[in-house]
């Protein structure tokens, strides 16, 4: 799988939220592309190239999917 396949992108440099949004998607083994990128609030996460948020909008969206009430279907 190419980088272009991967479901989950964060953006953001290495402040707390940024690596907990990356253990929270390696613990799901959910395949994701860290790219460094100043930010000011934390990271900025992408779903199958859509902003969602940052890292408690990404914890909403894997809960909501993995309890089978989301549609995006990692």
């Amino acid at each position: 799988m190419g980088e272009q396949g991967k479901m989950v992108v964060i953006q953001g440099n290495n402040d707390k939220y940024t690596i907990l949004a990356q253990d929270l998607v390696q613990r799901y083994e959910i395949p994701f592309k860290f790219e460094y990128k100043e930010t000011e609030d934390g990271p900025e996460v992408y779903v199958h190239n859509r902003y969602i948020g940052g890292y408690a909008d990404l914890i909403k969206e894997i809960e909501d999917t993995i309890g089978g009430y989301g549609d995006s279907g990692f």
